[in-house]
């Protein structure tokens, strides 16, 4: 076997490598070049996400779970990256973004390693477990979330161990194992709460796609245990919420904002504008509405109010009327969620961004697509079953409401996975004709 075939490369040194590069350039090369291009402006680059940092800020200044001391707690943003940001803000002594970007870089560097123990144990391929991670270490998108203050990072990390353990507990029909899984699923909710009914979701989905591998019994029982250990997990946050504004909330109440962003950016999008600019005009419509119900806010893009109850209520207002336009509207529907297939993979702040997102993601996608096709021939049945479940269930609930590209890079590492084995395959059968070309 060609020696590039089987590389001696010890993969903890060379993802270690790659990661002192990257906070090389995130600390140092990044803040300088935004500060002369307005990198942030173009790419969304060297910035702190969706107000993060404010909760956070509050947490270390002791005015608990809010974003702006005056106005009331929120339930706007799931606890799980604030709280993690906030110990991070209290280790470091600061804050300001760069304890974020360091935290990133780890944390990518981890899952990278991770995923490539996944692989190494679950298909036996080195050489495609070697590929993966660099996917998901070299991916653009994923240093631009290394650069930014936001949530991705930590959920990938938890994913892929909720990933890992999964598999575990299903090559080695262990139950307990999907209590762990639970466990771990609960910790990703309470960072993204999209992962709420993923249990429920991969019981119904390995026991028809695996039914010649498991027992019908099992997967239930198992799928069972991991949700209930999920709501488990929750319950602080559930009760936390519900002692604030009498509701059920298990994850956050931001479903009614992003369910505007999405129905307006779609509706209007003949408008000639970009993506940027009708996510901003929704934000505004939003701004005026609550100035019209006449409960007292702060803010822009997002309303902080002075009544939790007040928050909750606004989104429910508007997930209303999202609702409502899309039941006289059905065509409308229809046409949002045809364009959120593609926008979740591609959809970018302006034309320029759209086209390199395509010309980036359309490659990872494509290999991915045959990786799956070569894990099949393979007979790595559980392997494409739970990745592609995992995929397809993220992938659908944000092509339902609001897709943008950036919400694709928590699903960048399973897509690695698959594509890992595409490059590794592809490279096997071609360094050997080269090789007879050449002599």
């Amino acid at each position: 076997m060609h020696r590039l075939l089987d590389p001696p490369v010890n993969p903890v040194v060379l993802l270690v490598a790659i990661a002192l590069l990257k906070l090389a350039f995130l600390l140092f090369v990044l803040p300088a070049a935004d500060s002369v291009f307005a990198l942030r402006n173009i790419w969304g680059l060297n910035l702190w996400a969706d107000n993060y940092n404010l909760i956070s800020n509050n947490i270390v200044a002791g005015n608990g779970y809010r974003f702006m001391a005056e106005t009331a707690e929120t339930t706007l943003r799931e606890p799980g990256y604030p709280l993690f940001l906030a110990f991070l803000f209290k280790i470091f002594g600061t804050t300001e973004l760069w304890p974020a970007k360091i935290a990133n870089v780890v944390l990518i560097t981890l899952s990278s390693y991770v995923l490539y123990q996944i692989i190494v144990k679950f298909s036996g391929d080195k050489l495609a477990a070697l590929f993966a991670a660099l996917l998901l270490m070299g991916h653009p998108g994923i240093v631009i979330v290394e650069s930014r203050g936001g949530f991705e990072a930590l959920v990938i990390f938890l994913m892929l161990l909720m990933f890992a353990t999964l598999l575990a507990a299903i090559r080695g029909r262990h139950l307990w194992l999907f209590a762990l899984a639970g466990l771990l699923c609960g910790a990703t909710t309470l960072t993204k709460g999209t992962f709420l009914l993923l249990p429920i979701f991969l019981g119904v989905w390995l026991a028809v796609v695996l039914r010649q591998e498991l027992r019908t019994r099992f997967v239930a029982g198992g799928a069972a245990l991991m949700m209930v250990v999920t709501l488990v997990t929750l319950s602080p946050w559930v009760i936390r919420n519900h002692s604030l504004t009498g509701e059920f909330i298990p994850t956050a109440s931001v479903f009614g904002i992003a369910a505007h962003a999405g129905q307006y950016i779609c509706e209007n999008r003949s408008s000639g504008d970009g993506f940027a600019n009708l996510d901003w005009q929704a934000s505004q419509e939003r701004k005026q509405q609550a100035t019209v119900i006449g409960w007292p806010f702060e803010g822009n893009y997002y309303q902080f109010f002075y009544d939790t109850k007040h928050e909750v209520e606004f989104s429910k207002i508007m997930a209303g009327q999202v609702i409502q336009k899309y039941v006289d509207n059905p065509a409308l529907f229809a046409r949002c969620v045809t364009t959120n297939v593609a926008n979740f993979w591609f959809a970018g702040k302006n034309i320029t961004a759209l086209m390199l997102n395509v010309g980036l993601q359309l490659p990872y996608l494509i290999l991915a697509f045959a990786g799956v096709v070569l894990l099949w021939h393979r007979s790595k049945y559980a392997l494409i079953a739970l990745g592609v479940g995992l995929i397809g269930y993220y992938y659908g609930l944000h092509v339902l409401v609001h897709s943008q590209a950036r919400y694709s890079m928590v699903l960048i590492p399973i897509v690695s996975l698959f594509a890992g084995h595409a490059v590794a395959a592809l490279l096997r059968r071609m360094l050997p004709r080269l090789e007879a070309r050449a002599s």
